[in-house]
């Protein structure tokens, strides 16, 4: 069941603390890859997840559908920035790892903090840029004038985080269109289905 993988990838995260990137990557891919594995691994990548951040319908799309494909027996991981706003106290068990990607952007490569945590029974991955615009370090989730360069930093690095962690998901699902760029740039990373969806 996938509420059970859930719960071991969390347990996996606090226990590999002091073990290095390859064994830490090594038991997470563990996890994941079981030959007894149900139902599809889906992974969203998204701007808002409620209660965490959110603006409007997004958020609740995230979490509900997250949840719901969790009950279904479906393995489900989220990808989202780790904005300096969002609601910190609601993310269970929030860490950093001691791993740094590197994604290319404008011509160069900038270094992102990968953090993770459980927001609402939900496996979620936080993506914190270390790039000297100071991307979603602005006290706000949208409105930025150069929105669309955050996001697609944003759905860059996501690519990156999932192809250095080695996941496979069957499934990486984007939402609206800050994460346009991955369904455009996913073909050079991962091999998997990808599902755009818009929400109105």
């Amino acid at each position: 069941m996938a509420w059970k993988k859930d719960s071991r990838i969390r347990d996996a995260y606090l226990a590999c603390e002091s073990k290095g990137e390859h064994e830490r990557l090594t038991t997470f891919l563990k996890l994941t890859y079981t030959s007894t594995r149900s139902g599809l691994h889906i992974i969203h990548i998204a701007a808002e997840m409620a209660p965490v951040a959110k603006v409007g319908g997004l958020g609740d799309v995230i979490t509900g559908l997250g949840k719901a494909l969790q009950r279904k027996g479906h393995l489900v991981e989220i990808v989202l920035p780790k904005y300096d706003c969002i609601q910190y106290d609601l993310i269970a068990d929030l860490k950093a790892l001691d791993v740094v990607i590197e994604s290319y952007f404008d011509g160069q490569l900038f270094r992102n903090k990968i953090w993770v945590g459980t927001i609402e029974g939900l496996p979620a991955y936080l993506i914190e840029p270390h790039h000297p615009a100071k991307f979603f370090w602005r006290g706000t989730y949208y409105g930025e004038h150069d929105d669309f360069k955050q996001f697609s930093f944003f759905s860059r690095a996501a690519l990156v985080l999932l192809y250095e962690a080695g996941k496979r998901p069957d499934i990486i699902h984007c939402h609206d269109w800050q994460t346009t760029l991955v369904v455009w740039t996913k073909s050079d990373l991962l091999k998997s289905c990808c599902l755009m969806v818009i929400d109105f």
